[in-house]
């Protein structure tokens, strides 16, 4: 054991008492060489076949340290140690598929006990969970997203309206998940999280007066409409027009309008079926009162009688 693995076993050991951790942290730079010794170990283990990281009962100190890390101390955490973390724990420097989703076990459970301000996570979801690519935007990512939506819908002050642009920027990376993710699993589950736990269930639909949620129902089903007319009118408008009198072949269809149709063709199918069950989004069907056929009017006409007003 190297003395890098050795201090590591040693902080680990004291991940659950939080005030020496604090201490150490503002005393001794513990945060920083925390992340240090993770990315050492990473390196380290990248080069040997199945041996991790974080996955596994094996690395659950190193986990449950870093977890209180985030939790308790993240006022010493700087730009610079933030996005070394991030990159450590799911970004670029974490090459294993098991780690990363460790690494997201520990943000997700961090998210959920951690204040609404905590500066780490804050950084995480402002200005590092954009930039993930698509083979990256895992169900972790997914529960991450949903996670800060829903503890921002429970623990911002609504009543008044107020963070409305931020619910929408937090819903519009569910979104990104459901049509960027290189797995249809994951697109499968942020289908069933956008449609069961954000536009029928969630507290912010229950803020909404019914016009209102209405419209936002009907925004789903236009948004999907628009991904699926895309597929049939790719745009030419940037692409180098051939010399005139030549047909060109039909320009092969891009992936991703392909994947973006399928996917929203599959959210637009299960958004109707489900909110069948939610009478209170209903309008009123008014076609048991309308004709099915013109009735001719039977009876005698009326004649009115009035007296106009005049000035005496």
């Amino acid at each position: 054991m190297d003395p890098w693995e050795r201090y590591g076993v040693f902080i680990a050991s004291s991940a659950k008492n939080c005030p020496r951790i604090q201490h150490l942290s503002k005393e001794t730079g513990l945060t920083q060489v925390v992340i240090t010794e993770l990315e050492h170990a990473l390196t380290r283990n990248s080069s040997v076949i199945h041996r991790h990281t974080l996955f596994g009962k094996a690395n659950a100190a190193r986990m449950d340290l870093i977890y209180h890390l985030i939790l308790h101390n993240s006022a010493e955490f700087n730009d610079d140690l933030s996005l070394r973390l991030w990159n450590a724990l799911v970004g670029s420097s974490n090459a294993s598929c098991e780690d990363r989703m460790a690494g997201w076990r520990i943000i997700v459970k961090a998210d959920a006990n951690a204040a609404l301000d905590n500066k780490v996570l804050e950084r995480f979801s402002a200005h590092y969970f954009d930039i993930l690519p698509p083979s990256r935007l895992c169900s972790g990512a997914l529960d991450f997203a949903f996670g800060r939506l829903a503890r921002y819908v429970t623990q911002a002050n609504l009543s008044k309206g107020d963070g409305a642009e931020h619910i929408l920027d937090l819903t519009e990376r569910i979104w990104r998940i459901f049509l960027g993710t290189a797995d249809d699993d994951v697109a499968s589950k942020a289908i069933k999280t956008l449609v069961d736990h954000v536009y029928l269930e969630h507290d912010v639909i229950a803020l909404f007066p019914p016009l209102a949620r209405r419209n936002v129902h009907a925004d789903v089903a236009n948004r999907c409409l628009d991904n699926m007319k895309a597929y049939f009118q790719p745009s030419v408008l940037d692409k180098p027009q051939p010399p005139s009198g030549i047909i060109p072949a039909d320009p092969p269809m891009e992936p991703s309008l392909h994947t973006k149709y399928m996917r929203s063709l599959k959210m637009l199918s299960f958004f109707l079926s489900q909110i069948k069950g939610y009478p209170e989004f209903m309008t009123a069907d008014l076609r048991p009162l309308i004709q099915q056929s013109p009735k001719a009017i039977s009876g005698d006409k009326i004649t009115f009688l009035y007296n106009p007003l005049t000035e005496t």
